[in-house]
């Protein structure tokens, strides 16, 4: 059996290091235990076992030994303490190594002696602790001019040592290149595909420390059986991909959006797609489920209803799961659905916003950690942006952010001014595309600051956001824009105070509704990802690469920035300097000879080195110059061929000539007939011929009738103008010959006729000219046409056709047929029509039902795609399907009530507008 046991505890730990002379403690035993110090009986511990002593101590070190006995004269181990006592300040830190006086280097390392484990404080930061070699090393950051330095030393118990002073000067700094400011470019690596590619995503797919991109595809080879699918590229750290199908789908309507999340929280990145079926009505969201090897299996995620909108994914209600938000279409209300963690999910209503195209935001709004909801009506004007407050328990109240902006159509919540408060940024459009931002003052009251407006951009926004892409610490301004069809990039540079430079990205493409940037060579910089078509292409940001234009021999200077103000001095080297000169003193740099994009040197590509001295260091750049094609001589336009229709004003027509190309002589293409896009080398156009003036044309190529002109086909039946482009090598010599047929209504129109009708009478509405007289089935009515329409009501005759004339029975006529169901095809029927241009036009067919009915509509045409919209009297658009795939589109299950509605049919580009138009009645009549 041990003569000994535990030793005693202390209540509170004894310093190590003090400078007072006594020090406090109480000892834990049992109680009635004796206390010895230092061998000395010293007490008795109490009932609780505590006994309190008080240590004096002597300068230096200081050791105890505590041991207690108990009633049997049995001894504990003891405990031992050692307690330094120094009150004595140490000296001041020295330097162990001199330092030079002054230096043109950015920061310089001293080290600094001292005692052991005394720590070195800079001012009042603590830099360090001396190690056992008595040494520390710390960097100092100088800027230019005199830097003054003072160091003390702390030893372990709180002594402060006198200061230790340094100081350096900073006399040089070595000039540098901002490369950022004078020659930031993007340049395009494009990876061709067989499908085509749509809503491309970045994300470690695989997890071996690259981007991979998510993608759809859209598989058109075989007509009757389109496919749609999910892949993913893997990257092999070079930016070469390799593609791997996720899912494939037969024959659904479009992939709209694809999302790479982790949904079951297993650690591995799944994908979830948004699925568009029943000719676009519907919606289902597809979950493929990875396995951890990127082997995926396709599940429904169930939802309450499929006629919903877009999603986004996000924690609504913070358990840890992905909830969504989306809107139902059927309703018009927002809602969101709660995972319970396993994917199953509930609908829950936010609220009703009574329009069916409006744009969801989700942010914490009010920096009340809960996910709040803005609200933005797109395309209409004056309409308020609305906030949605989360109160935590997703309960939301409405509050109005922004009373009214015009058509809004992009927004993106970011603090822009980095104030610590979230902003707004929106992309309107009218007339021209708006960009624009509103500070939050910090209780979400919204400012109105203007970014970018007019010339840069057509009206038609489809994205905005916001990152750094120069690298500069500010958030600069990306927006996506719709330009006649093509989808164009620019990004407005921020000065850092919230003043924006307007750059182009020199992208086009189709469908692009995502802005990615994202470092994805690993380089540092922003990169920018998107689909084009068959393609996915990456536009790589380089620095030292600029393009000057065509016929340019002095190029952008390339400026140096030396903070010591020496005078710099500028020269050039390198495989292709021969080409070039170069001011010493300014740094423009300047082609020898005036380059033809036609005729190139070096396939129209330079490289050569600049270099820099203040005389002290010298600095060398390496920048690429590539030509790019302007306009160097006059420009060739091909003639146009276009029909309207006669009594039109401008609000009822417009025609744009950006189809009009425009060519050099070298049949190169420079541009549209177009003086607002970037890609357009035209400067002016000008129209001549008789009517000329009922013509307006914009600075976007939008040839207009001209505010209060009505065309007359009795007046001008055709217009013959000549239109002349000018670029920067002057005006064309040779104009285009524009045609412009105008469609008579000495024939009327019918606009509304009954659906059917079993009944001896009916009403009819047609349209024609002003002050003609109405003939029906050869008889005049003495109806005169008055704001070109008239109603009447006529007896059915037993043919059941209705012929219609003006002025004459002689004269051109239309007509009709009644119809005793509503089982009917109306494609040789005499449907209105409206020419948008001359290959892009709609027609029109109205109807009116005694009763309410359960209708299918289905519409064919010979064009690639058409669209149907269904109008009730109000002129509320009751239903639309765009962009119809296999020339068809399909309204089914329409129920409509008694009254008068119109269809209205179209092709957007490209076909010749024949329709097969055919209405069915689903209920018994």
């Amino acid at each position: 059996m041990s003569n000994s046991f535990s030793p005693p505890r202390l209540t509170a730990q004894a310093p190590k290091f003090t400078t007072q002379s006594t020090v406090d403690i109480e000892i834990n035993g049992k109680a009635g235990q004796h206390a010895y110090l230092d061998g000395v009986d010293i007490g008795i511990l109490d009932t609780e076992g505590k006994l309190s002593i008080q240590l004096n101590l002597n300068e230096g070190v200081n050791t105890f030994s505590i041991t207690l006995k108990d009633e049997n004269d049995k001894e504990s181990t003891p405990l031992v303490l050692i307690i330094t006592k120094d009150s004595i300040a140490p000296l001041a830190p020295t330097l162990a190594v001199a330092i030079p006086a002054e230096t043109d280097e950015g920061n310089i390392t001293v080290n600094i002696q001292g005692e052991v484990a005394a720590s070195i404080y800079l001012g009042a930061i603590k830099q360090g602790v001396i190690d056992a070699s008595g040494t520390l090393s710390v960097v100092l950051n100088l800027t230019l001019g005199n830097n003054t330095f003072a160091f003390t030393q702390k030893d372990p118990t709180g002594n402060e040592s006198p200061v230790l002073e340094i100081s350096i000067i900073k006399n040089n700094t070595a000039p540098s290149f901002d490369l950022r400011k004078t020659s930031l470019s993007f340049v395009p690596r494009t990876y061709s595909y067989d499908t085509y590619q749509y809503h491309p995503s970045l994300v470690d797919m695989d997890k071996d420390g690259d981007l991979d991109i998510v993608s759809s595809y859209g598989d058109s080879s075989n007509s009757l059986n389109y496919i749609d699918g999910v892949v993913w590229k893997e990257n092999d750290g070079s930016q070469n991909f390799t593609e791997h199908t996720v899912s494939s789908i037969n024959n659904i309507d479009f992939i709209r959006n694809v999302y790479p999340i982790d949904i079951d929280n297993d650690g591995d990145i799944d994908i979830l797609s948004e699925h568009e079926t029943n000719r676009y009505t519907e919606r289902t969201i597809v979950w493929s489920k990875n396995d951890g090897n990127q082997n995926f299996t396709d599940q429904n995620i169930s939802l309450a209803s499929k006629d919903i909108g877009s999603i986004q994914l996000i924690d609504m209600d913070k358990d840890g799961d992905i909830d969504f938000l989306s809107y139902r279409t059927d309703t018009n209300t927002t809602v969101w659905y709660q995972n319970d963690g396993s994917q199953n999910f509930t609908e829950h209503s936010i609220f009703v916003r009574d329009v069916r195209n409006h744009t969801l935001i989700t942010s914490d709004l009010d920096g009340d950690g809960n996910m709040d909801i803005v609200s933005v009506v797109d395309l209409e004007k004056d309409e308020p942006i609305k906030w949605y407050k989360n109160d935590g328990n997703q309960n939301f109240s409405e509050h109005i952010l922004i009373s009214q902006i015009d058509y809004p159509r992009a927004i993106k919540i970011v603090d822009i001014d980095a104030d610590g408060d979230l902003d707004l940024l929106i992309g309107s459009d009218e007339e021209i595309g708006i960009i624009s931002w509103y500070e939050n003052d910090g209780n979400q009251n919204f400012i109105g600051k203007g970014v970018y407006s007019g010339e840069f951009y057509s009206p038609e926004f489809i994205k905005v956001d916001a990152q750094d892409i120069d690298g500069d610490g500010d958030l600069d301004i990306i927006s996506t824009f719709n330009d006649y069809g093509r989808d164009q990039m620019a990004w407005h540079e921020n000065d850092g105070n919230q003043g924006f430079i307007a750059h182009s990205l020199n992208t086009s493409t189709r469908y692009n509704d995502k802005n990615i940037f994202v470092d994805i060579d690993g380089d540092g910089d922003l990169d920018y990802v998107y689909a084009d078509s068959r393609d996915i292409i990456i536009q790589e940001q380089v620095l030292g690469y600029f393009t000057p234009e065509n016929n340019a021999t002095i190029l952008t200077p390339l400026l140096a920035t030396d903070i010591d103000n020496d005078t710099l001095t500028y020269s050039l080297s390198g495989e292709d300097a021969s080409y070039f000169t170069i001011d010493s003193a300014t740094g423009t740099l300047t082609l020898k000879a005036i380059p033809d994009f036609e005729t190139p040197v070096n396939d129209n590509a330079y490289t050569v080195i600049v270099s820099v001295t203040d005389n002290t260091a010298t600095i060398n750049q390496e920048f690429t110059i590539v030509i790019e094609n302007v306009a160097d001589v006059l420009p060739t336009i091909r003639d146009k061929n276009i029909t309207i229709v006669e009594n039109m004003s401008s609000l009822r027509y417009r025609e744009s000539l950006n189809q009009i190309l425009v060519y050099d002589n070298d049949n190169i293409y420079i541009g549209y007939i177009s003086m607002d896009r970037k890609d357009s080398s035209i400067t002016s156009v000008r129209i001549t011929g008789e009517g000329s003036n009922d013509f307006t044309i914009t600075k976007e190529g939008r040839f207009l009738i001209t505010a209060g002109v009505e065309i007359d086909y009795e007046r001008i039946p055709v217009y013959t103008l000549s239109v002349y482009a000018t670029n920067e090598a002057g005006e064309s010599t040779i104009p285009a010959t524009l045609i412009i047929n105008v469609k008579d209504l000495t024939a009327p129109i019918v606009i509304t006729t009954p659906l059917y009708t079993t009944e001896s009478t009916f009403d009819f509405e047609i349209q024609g000219d002003i002050g003609d007289t109405l003939f029906v089935d050869g008889i005049n009515t003495a109806h005169i046409f008055d704001e070109t329409t008239v109603t009447r009501t006529l007896s059915k005759d037993s043919n059941n056709t209705v012929t219609i004339q003006a002025n004459s029975a002689s004269n051109e006529a239309n007509s009709f047929t009644l119809f005793d169901s509503l089982n009917i095809n109306l494609k040789d029927q005499n449907m209105s029509e409206f020419f948008i241009s001359s290959e892009e036009h709609e027609r029109s067919y109205s109807f009116t039902i005694d009763k309410e009915h359960n209708l299918s509509i289905s519409m064919s045409s010979q064009a690639v795609y058409c669209y149907l919209a269904i109008y009730n009297e109000e002129g509320t658009r009751l239903y639309s399907s765009n962009d119809g795939f296999y020339h068809l589109v399909i309204a089914e299950n329409l129920i409509l009530s008694e009254g008068t509605y119109t269809i209205k049919a179209g092709v957007p580009w490209g076909g010749t507008g024949l329709f097969d138009l055919n209405i069915t009645d689903n209920k018994i009549q």
